[in-house]
């Protein structure tokens, strides 16, 4: 009997210290409201309601897609409500940096996500073909950028950023006064569209470089998108505090959803080298390949 229990007793302790191992190797991450660019107006939805709804869709994606992979954890948009209220902050108010840092201090995460909306516009596109017919159409771009902090440290880690672009008919938003953002009359929109497929890319931007918040950081390069072109120069939002030289190859991708799917497939495109450099941005020329606005682009 007593080596029964000697034995039950060493399996037990076994079987604790690994579940304890497990738990404690999960980075619990708190996504903090989103800011909106100066830049960004009301649409056919309010601006702050815009706004949340990103906030919202992007927990919401975050929280779903992680858990699959199980060194993820996200805060519950409940659990981070309730400290913002106490804090005396609500829940679309804008957050600096110093305050999310306490935030996720109070939450218990190891990470918070600082996200922005840079750009949201809808623009005329000329006529498209649906179907036999030839429509107006009409071109939504959706802009999001992040910054991944260490709680510990208050240390930004780095920066993610992605651009969901979508062409389809144009329809008077006068008629979708009123609607909400969770609504299928907006998800189904062009700029619902164009909303959710930045969302994803900017999951997906987390997902790829995981090992980078977990603590190594040369996993994978840093990652960034080309934000626009000047003749036959591409400006990327990549500069000298993310460790690019003059000189460097940049790959670049495009960002492909496809059915039954849960993250984009990065298709690559060809590569840009390097010619200029400064804190903020590169200027690059292309080795192989001609490439977008919003591609995605990395050392």
């Amino acid at each position: 009997m007593g080596r029964t229990f000697k034995l039950l007793f060493l399996l037990t302790a076994t079987f604790v210290v690994l579940c304890t191992s497990l738990f404690a190797s999960t980075v619990t991450i708190a996504i903090m409201p989103f800011e909106g660019a100066i830049g960004i107006r009301s649409w056919y939805i309010d601006r702050a309601q815009m706004i949340t709804g990103v906030t919202e869709s992007f927990t919401d994606h975050m929280a779903e897609t992680l858990r699959k992979e199980g060194i993820f954890s996200v805060v519950e948009r409940s659990r981070l409500e309730q400290i913002l209220k106490e804090q005396n902050l609500v829940y679309t108010s804008r957050v600096d940096q110093y305050t999310a840092v306490r935030v996720g201090q109070l939450l218990g995460a190891k990470l918070i996500i600082l996200g922005t909306i840079a750009d949201l516009t809808l623009q005329e596109a000329g006529r498209i073909q649906i179907g036999i017919l030839q429509v107006k159409g009409e071109l939504a771009r959706v802009s999001l950028s992040a910054r991944i902090v260490d709680v510990e440290t208050g240390v930004i880690l780095g920066s993610i950023q992605s651009a969901g672009d979508h062409l389809g008919a144009a329809i008077d938003v006068s008629k979708f006064a009123g609607i909400s953002f969770s609504s299928s009359t907006f998800r189904n929109s062009v700029l619902g569209k164009a909303v959710d497929k930045s969302i994803e890319g900017l999951a997906y931007e987390f997902n790829i470089r995981s090992d980078s918040w977990k603590g190594d950081p040369e996993a994978i390069g840093p990652s960034g998108m080309i934000v626009a072109i000047v003749g036959d120069r591409y400006i990327v939002n990549l500069g000298t505090p993310h460790g690019i030289v003059l000189y460097d190859r940049l790959h670049v991708f495009e960002l492909v959803t496809v059915a039954g799917l849960t993250m984009p497939v990065e298709v690559p495109l060809g590569t840009l080298r390097v010619i200029s450099v400064s804190e903020e941005a590169s200027v690059c020329e292309s080795e192989e390949g001609i490439f977008d606005i919003g591609n995605t682009v990395r050392k």
